[in-house]
């Protein structure tokens, strides 16, 4: 029988969690060169890091959802997450009537509306 001790599973699960920042950086290189090409390697991956840590107290789990919620923090700009979240997103993401997953939703389609109405905040 094989048995995995808690520190192989800890290895295992930072090196995935460092896989993520790396496959969510090159991504968001493509994505979002303009923002990108300030910041060097080490800088995004802890807008990233920071990004992760935030959807963590939104209950968002999935990769695809916190690459959606990080992807937001680029549109809205990098000093999104470097300062105190604004409260209309906070209170937007932490309103317990609705899974994680709807709350992103509605927040994506919040934001792409201010920026469609010109009212990006």
């Amino acid at each position: 029988m094989l048995i995995i001790r808690k520190e192989q599973l800890d290895v295992f699960q930072n090196n995935a969690i460092n896989k993520f920042y790396q496959k969510t950086a090159i991504l968001f290189k493509r994505l979002y060169p303009n923002r990108t090409n300030s910041l060097d390697g080490e800088a995004l991956i802890d807008f990233i890091r920071r990004g992760t840590a935030q959807c963590r107290d939104y209950g968002l789990e999935r990769e695809c959802d916190i690459q959606q919620y990080i992807g937001i923090m680029f549109i809205l700009g990098i000093n999104f997450s470097n300062k105190v979240e604004p409260d209309w997103a906070k209170a937007m993401m932490t309103n317990t009537s609705y899974s994680p997953e709807i709350r992103l939703i509605k927040f994506k389609s919040f934001v792409f509306d201010q920026i469609k109405n010109g009212k990006e905040r």
